[in-house]
């Protein structure tokens, strides 16, 4: 991406630098930040360079216009001057007429600054500009998943704001996981995420922003955007329609609630995770649940403030199940997983597994005795399914 001049000044931090000439020029590629002291040291300057004189070594008014005449010829930037020295008390007229006149910017900043403090500042924007910014949905993405530290620094925050995305805003994200039916992910799975994120862009989102993730696709929503209610449940019809297109895919969708400022994104982006950590596309569609807001005992756990000691409680919970499991490669948990997607219901597990019911409670007898205690009690029943509700939180 280009870096000019009209950038560099919008850095934070360099508030300072006060524009007194060659306002037309703003638009200038700037390739480098530098210091000139006298008109001998121009020639040795490249290009596109944005030099700061120091007032030091050029002792006069005569020399500055010196440094300006040989500078527009070497076809500079811009340069930046630091009157109030012994030597210039004033910024010279001539010097500004030139600059306008050649459309060629001319800044001052005060005496007292430091110059290496502006260096650094656009330094870090020719050198890093290409880099911070690659894309916008890379850069959320950074914020999303944690890689990007919150609060945002300044530099973080300006790239964006550069994007008109207002970091104190309020956002909501939605994930869209696309998963293989087969597990793999190959080269057919790559085009069809490629073909689902298009549809998803041109469909769903005008004005929200597209973050491609590991699992699937993200969107970033600005409360004041009016797509952000296309993703609430009355429209998961039409993303159902979409989903038709793939047969061979697995779907699920994940809302966030909406909240303040970045940090507040990060949250709703794991309150949509949440989401689909808990629920496939099938389990989904026959619960009618997208929104974290729809999680009920879920939302309350994730909520709770010693994740800690859930944790604990359900590995505790489970451990015998787990262990014997990874022994004899059984599938009790799975059983009981099925058992309680099923409301408790044997016959429909047995149906949903493809077994007799028989098989399903000489299995739940196996739970009894690897336990201690009766899975059918109603207190053994709650403490099961809250050990399986936090394990999918937390896998």
């Amino acid at each position: 991406m280009k870096k000019t001049l009209e950038g560099a000044c919008r850095l934070p931090g360099c508030e300072g630098l006060k524009l007194v000439a060659g306002k037309k020029g703003l638009g200038r590629e700037i390739f480098w930040v530098s210091q000139v002291d006298s008109p001998d040291i121009v020639p040795f300057t490249n290009k596109g360079d944005f030099n700061f004189v120091t007032g030091v070594g050029p002792h006069g008014s005569k020399d500055w216009m010196a440094i300006t005449e040989a500078a527009y010829e070497r076809e500079l930037a811009g340069l930046v001057f630091c009157p109030g020295s012994p030597y210039v008390k004033e910024m010279p007229q001539d010097i500004i007429d030139f600059g306008n006149e050649h459309d060629f910017p001319i800044f001052i900043i005060p005496w007292e600054t430091k110059i290496s403090d502006y260096s650094r500042i656009i330094g870090r924007y020719i050198e890093k500009e290409d880099d911070v910014s690659r894309t916008v949905s890379e850069t959320l993405r950074d914020i999303l998943t944690g890689k990007e530290t919150l609060p945002l620094d300044d530099e973080v925050r300006y790239r964006l704001e550069r994007q008109n995305i207002d970091c104190s805003g309020q956002f909501k994200v939605v994930i869209f996981r696309i998963d293989p039916l087969n597990g793999e992910k190959d080269i057919k799975y790559r085009v069809t995420y490629d073909e689902v994120h298009n549809i998803l862009s041109k469909e769903f989102v005008t004005q929200g922003i597209t973050v491609p993730l590991v699992p699937g696709i993200a969107i970033l929503f600005n409360k004041n955007d009016e797509n952000e209610k296309r993703f609430d449940r009355e429209h998961v019809l039409q993303l159902k329609e979409m989903i038709k297109k793939f047969p061979l895919y697995d779907f699920s969708l994940g809302i966030g609630s909406t909240h303040d400022n970045m940090l507040g994104a990060c949250e709703s982006y794991h309150e949509a995770m949440l989401v689909i950590n808990i629920y496939n596309g099938k389990a989904q569609q026959e619960k009618e649940i997208y929104a974290y807001n729809d999680l009920g005992s879920y939302k309350a756990l994730y909520g709770y403030g010693n994740r800690k000691a859930l944790i604990a409680f359900s590995e505790e919970t489970l451990r015998p199940l787990i262990e014997y499991d990874r022994n004899n490669n059984s599938d009790l948990m799975h059983c009981l997983e099925t058992f309680f997607d099923c409301d408790c219901n044997v016959k429909k597990t047995s149906e949903v597994l493809f077994v007799h019911k028989n098989t399903i409670l000489y299995k739940i007898k196996k739970m009894d005795g690897l336990l201690g205690y009766p899975v059918f009690a109603q207190q053994n029943l709650f403490d099961l399914q809250l050990a399986l509700m936090i394990k999918k939180m937390h896998c």
